[in-house]
């Protein structure tokens, strides 16, 4: 069976998790897995009334749709393959003709789409020359999602260069940088057949030095509730995120257990399923019944 696209997995991995995405509820979660499918399921908005936190601001979408983030890397992978200008500032405003008020996507923007379309505006309104690199620090996954975008793109040449320059329309954390870095190594031991734990532990070294610790910790044998309270946690920011990312990673031998666990663990799951779907598309094959799922063609 043929490999899947980066890009095409990633969403996927989105699109998987957003029937229970930003449902913090363990206990909720874990009973309703016992007795359902948790994979590309429509958004059930009375689990969200019923969890002890939910936020249920994807009123309108249907199976196949993506969280926000998932929609910035289809527009990214769109605008790369269509546009004949792909600077930077003809795909800020890409991004913003898209999400504005009156636009065609009508669901939940998170802040970092937000203060884009805010500074546009304002840039419309007072003359000004337009800012193509935010000073808003995000510290969500953004950034790396669209890594995913870029690593399998002949445009690029030197594709962690080029991810963070386009990156910084949404984010100017500065750690992006090194966990760009250690996605492109991981990425490419991975595709060069080094063994998944290795190359998780080896590729440590590039993060950045505060969240080190968390990494290693992720590559234990360790209850994943344990690990989300002593260690990570479920919701979006990459303190959180990305060493849960890692720990899912390691401790599932499927596309399909990474995935599913993701979603029954709740919080940020479509953000994290994003990374989680491309890696393992790396090391396993996403089962054929899952390929057509996205409303998106690619």
């Amino acid at each position: 069976m043929s490999k899947i696209s980066m890009i095409k997995a990633g969403l996927l991995g989105s699109s998987s998790a957003l029937g229970l995405n930003w449902i913090y509820d363990k206990r909720l979660l874990s009973e309703f897995s016992k007795d359902n499918e948790v994979l590309f399921i429509p958004i059930d908005h009375k689990l969200y009334k019923n969890a002890k936190t939910g936020f249920d601001v994807y009123p309108k979408t249907i199976v196949g749709d993506l969280d926000f983030m998932g929609e910035i890397i289809y527009l990214f992978n769109s605008f790369l393959t269509n546009s004949e200008d792909i600077s930077i500032q003809n795909w800020r405003t890409v991004v913003y003709n898209y999400i504005k008020d009156d636009g065609p996507y009508n669901a939940y923007i998170e802040k970092y789409g937000k203060v884009l379309v805010s500074k546009f505006e304002n840039e419309i309104i007072n003359n000004l020359d337009p800012q193509l690199h935010t000073d808003y620090e995000d510290k969500q996954l953004i950034g790396l999602a669209m890594f995913t975008v870029i690593y399998e793109n002949d445009l690029f040449k030197d594709k962690i260069k080029d991810s963070l320059y386009f990156a910084k329309t949404f984010t100017n954390y500065k750690a992006i940088e090194k966990f760009t870095k250690l996605l492109f190594n991981l990425f490419n031991d991975l595709q060069n057949g080094v063994d998944k734990l290795t190359a998780l532990q080896n590729n440590i070294k590039y993060a950045p030095l505060e969240y080190q610790d968390k990494l290693k910790h992720s590559l234990h044998k360790i209850d994943s509730y344990f690990f989300i309270k002593n260690f990570s946690g479920v919701a979006c920011e990459l303190d959180q995120s990305f060493p849960l990312i890692y720990h899912l990673i390691a401790h599932n031998n499927t596309w399909e257990d990474a995935l599913t666990q993701n979603a029954i663990l709740g919080g940020a799951s479509s953000a994290r399923g994003i990374l989680i779907s491309a890696i393992f598309n790396i090391v396993d094959i996403v089962p054929i019944k899952y390929r057509d799922k996205l409303n998106y063609k690619l």
